[in-house]
């Protein structure tokens, strides 16, 4: 019988000369949308992470494999849809010995339905299988949005946790529309974006901007800047540093009920009182609500909260990919 690990757990295996069976638990942990991840570390019997170490996934319906290395720490993530599967690891050290193990139990089940946090409002991963017919599949609620000019399929973020594929917009006219109306009083943006240009005016990312209303987050004069409508009229943060072309970018824009805060790569960039936040438009990606300033660059997997994330949640969404 398959193995249904509790989530929030994760597979580690401690692999012994070829012949000896591995110890270890298998343990599973969940995303916080449709595909589930894979995730564990890899040691030799003294407890040493491996690097560098091959760990493979066999899908026991279709026979399918997902394979990645550990990292420095001997860690690894793979994605994984519903399923059974049975998870290999090689690992071969610098005389050519050959240490090799597999998960014991042989297999487990994922969750493809994954855990949707309550404050999530919608998420659009950008990736190939949620993408359909010139629709971005948002995966939390139904909100799916209609892609306008921006191209899939291209490589994505990948950094910190696994996104796969990503869209890449000209700056010209590509857009993707959303049917997300912007009712909120407070609410956190987040999403990876990378720039083919730095020190352009105005690239907008995230927007429902609409002329004297709105809020947006968007590449401007090299900074990245979170701006918004309120009682003082238009207000913003921006990061403290000048992006680089061919970067990847966490970024989250967070408007609580007295503060507008931004954050790159997981860290507080900067924050400024706010308050009397004007709604405008539907949410919009790649450009503003009304039109007009263009992102030229890549954008992956965008997610809409209706909160104020904290420092926390931030740095976990950043890390791992989920807020808790």
């Amino acid at each position: 019988m398959p193995y249904t690990p509790p989530p929030g757990d994760s597979l580690e295996l401690t692999l012994r000369p070829f012949t000896e069976q591995p110890a270890g638990d298998l343990r599973f942990e969940m995303n916080d949308h449709g595909p589930g991840l894979l995730k564990g570390r890899v040691t030799d019997t003294d407890g040493n992470p491996l690097p560098g170490a091959t760990v493979q996934a066999t899908d026991q319906a279709t026979l399918e494999t997902i394979t990645t290395t550990t990292n420095a720490e001997g860690e690894y993530r793979l994605p994984a849809s519903e399923g059974t599967y049975h998870i290999a690891c090689r690992y071969t050290d610098g005389q050519g010995n050959v240490l090799s193990g597999v998960s014991r139990p042989n297999t487990f089940t994922s969750d493809a339905t994954g855990v949707i946090p309550d404050s999530g409002v919608a998420r659009w991963t950008f990736d190939d299988a949620d993408t359909n017919s010139g629709t971005a599949v948002d995966v939390w609620n139904g909100n799916d949005a209609t892609i306008n000019g921006a191209a899939a399929g291209v490589s994505g973020a990948n950094q910190t946790y696994i996104t796969n594929e990503a869209y890449s917009f000209d700056g010209s006219n590509d857009r993707v529309d959303t049917p997300v109306a912007d009712t909120f009083s407070t609410f956190s943006w987040a999403y990876w974006v990378k720039y083919d240009t730095s020190g352009a005016s105005e690239e907008d990312d995230f927007s429902t901007r609409q002329s004297t209303s709105g809020a947006g987050i968007r590449q401007r004069t090299g900074n990245i800047s979170f701006y918004a409508s309120g009682s003082g009229g238009f207000q913003a943060v921006k990061s403290s540093f000048s992006v680089n072309s061919g970067v990847w970018y966490h970024v989250v824009g967070v408007l609580s009920s007295s503060q507008l805060l931004l954050y790159v790569n997981g860290g507080l960039e900067g924050s400024t009182p706010f308050s009397g936040y004007t709604n405008g438009g539907n949410v919009t990606l790649g450009d503003r609500s009304d039109g007009g300033d263009h992102l030229t660059g890549d954008m992956d997997d965008p997610r809409i909260y209706d909160k104020a994330l904290t420092d926390t949640e931030v740095s976990n969404l950043y890390n791992t990919g989920f807020i808790t």
